[in-house]
């Protein structure tokens, strides 16, 4: 695996489904495709893209995640610009 991936997998879940258990924890999937950035709108909320227009977001603290349909195939190197 690749070592960005691992590191995107652990910072997505900083995210805190409760202030009592805070840290870094996995995704509890595996990706269908590369991540390569993440963003934390709030301790709710990540979204993360990858390959080939790939997206993932949680809105629960990492406890489920769902696929967001893109209009691309490209690579997505940074989150976009609106939020979902």
């Amino acid at each position: 695996m690749k070592p960005l991936n691992i590191f995107l997998l652990a910072m997505c879940m900083t995210v805190v489904s409760n202030a009592q258990h805070t840290g870094w924890h996995l995704l509890p999937f595996v990706p269908s495709q590369t991540l390569w950035d993440v963003h934390c709108i709030n301790k709710d909320t990540v979204i993360a893209v990858g390959d080939k227009g790939y997206i993932i977001r949680t809105t629960n603290g990492g406890s489920h995640w769902d696929s967001i349909y893109s209009t691309t195939t490209n690579t997505l190197y940074s989150r976009p610009l609106k939020t979902f």
